[in-house]
């Protein structure tokens, strides 16, 4: 049997081409209400979890372990492999990097969304969190609207400065927000979110099955949090999407107290004039040599608590605003998000843990993978529904509707939320296999 592993899945798979089959699938019928639920195992040392899906030429299973204790053996504790079978005969085809493939297929979901969500000139996006799947989530959003510029916002200094030198090669401009200067929400955030879930589930894109979440939760963990490899890729076509009549007016630059990368490159002085000799040289003098072509500057190091961006002021400008956190608290007032912003939650799948509020729910037109799905895992919906804030009703549509253009699009901000589903894993592990045989 062949193996994939995740330099070969992103080499068969860059991220534009799995937003495109996961398109095609869902035009083709594929109805994402009638994929089976999830399943787990309890064992001794952790847990087994498995995503199956089957449907025209193929049928495939995600399995990940979860081993609580393997990192004191310095091992990882999420592993996993995705196999893939024939249609017909449930004939083994190939094994693929698990971990790699969820990495992969969840920023092309929401891709995916934002194609047909948001405006076709979107061009600021601001990225909550600072993992894979903020990177992964810059790479896919890159393939279908021209963004120029990103905010980021994260819990460690460190990790913003990582992502932020990432994207500033990647040729994007950059700024950034700290949790203890940029604004009282970020710094809510980076003193309530948790570390990594050690739930079960974590970082693989599976929840563990329990009772109903309305009255009740259920052990989950955030939604494929694990390494993307690949790099940005440009947009294939020219993006389409809903206009946006209330459009504000072009945004002014880089704010001066914020931290933008690329720093600006000092102009060099002119050549001083050549030097007078009193008598002229009987030896005409060699040319000096041209001087090396000055290196980039390099990226500034700011402290925990450097001055950057607000929350605020971010949000308010935002084309785009990607949420690929563990927080279980909303994120930011939902009321700065401006009418016409486009919104994606992928960072939980627990019933109790949300990315945005209320506010932003009730506001925004809310479109879901799938209905059953999220109102069985997705807290930020299931939490504004509980509250009675809105009600089963508001969801717009599932990522089918939204394709085959069910969904109307009118005034107010886009909010896609996703908790990761076994069809996705299929539809994009098929792609790499056929690219593959």
């Amino acid at each position: 049997m062949n193996y994939l592993d995740a330099a070969a899945l992103t080499r068969l798979v860059p991220p534009a081409r799995a937003v495109q089959v996961l398109e095609e699938a869902l035009k083709a019928g594929l109805d994402p209400e009638a994929t089976p639920p999830r399943a787990h195992a309890d064992l001794p040392a952790g847990q087994l979890l498995m995503m199956p899906a089957g449907g025209g030429r193929y049928a495939g299973v995600k399995v990940v372990s979860v081993a609580p204790d393997n990192p004191r053996r310095g091992l990882p504790r999420v592993q996993g492999t995705y196999l893939l079978f024939d249609g017909d005969t449930l004939a083994p085809l190939a094994a693929i990097d698990g971990i790699a493939l969820t990495s992969l297929r969840t920023p092309a979901v929401s891709a995916l969304a934002v194609r047909h969500l948001a405006a076709p000139d979107a061009r600021r996006l601001v990225v909550f969190g600072t993992g894979p799947q903020a990177w992964g989530h810059i790479v896919a959003l890159r393939a279908v609207r021209p963004v120029t510029h990103v905010t980021l916002f994260g819990r460690s200094p460190a990790g913003v400065q990582e992502l932020a030198a990432r994207c500033w090669a990647a040729g994007l401009q950059v700024e950034t927000g700290y949790g203890t200067a940029a604004s009282s929400h970020v710094t809510q955030w980076a003193a309530t979110s948790p570390a990594p879930s050690a739930s079960p589930g974590s970082g693989t894109g599976i929840a563990a099955p329990g009772p109903s979440p309305l009255p009740g939760a259920r052990p989950s963990g955030i939604h494929g949090e694990p390494g993307f490899p690949g790099g940005p890729t440009p947009p294939a076509s020219p993006p389409s999407g809903p206009a946006d009549a209330r459009r504000p007016a072009p945004r002014p630059g880089p704010r001066p107290d914020a931290v933008v990368w690329p720093p600006a490159r000092p102009a060099s002085p002119p050549p001083p004039p050549p030097a007078q000799s009193a008598q002229p040289s009987p030896v005409p003098l060699s040319p000096a040599p041209p001087s090396p072509t000055p290196a980039p500057p390099a990226p500034p190091r700011p402290s925990h608590g450097s001055k950057g961006v607000t929350t605020t002021q971010a949000v308010a400008e935002a084309d785009i605003i990607a949420c690929c956190t563990t927080a279980r608290n909303p994120l930011f007032p939902g009321k700065l998000a401006r009418d016409g912003a486009t919104v994606v939650a992928v960072g939980s799948h627990e019933p109790d843990a949300r990315e945005v509020d209320d506010d932003l729910v009730a506001r925004a037109i809310l479109v879901v993978e799938a209905r059953s799905a999220a109102l069985a895992e997705a807290g930020d919906v299931i939490v504004p529904v509980r509250n009675g804030t809105i009600t089963t009703g508001h969801l717009a549509g599932n990522l089918a509707d939204l394709v085959s253009g069910k969904v109307r699009v009118g005034p107010g901000p886009r909010l896609f939320k996703s908790v990761g589903m076994a069809w996705e894993d299929l539809v994009v592990a098929a792609a790499a296999y056929e690219a593959w045989a």
